[in-house]
């Protein structure tokens, strides 16, 4: 069975790995250099101009 110590950690980490994910989607969002401008067709921008 799981107990409290085991269930902190899980939602410590399960909060981390959210943070960093918001975090990465932000730098990559809001970065200047892929914000309309896709002439160099990487995969990020292949990735966010494909969900538009």
């Amino acid at each position: 069975m799981i107990d409290d110590q085991d269930l902190g950690f899980l939602a410590n980490l399960l909060g981390i790995s959210i943070y960093v994910l918001v975090i990465t989607y932000h730098y990559i969002i809001a970065d200047q250099k892929y914000e309309g401008n896709c002439e160099n067709q990487n995969y990020v921008c292949f990735l966010f101009t494909e969900m538009d």
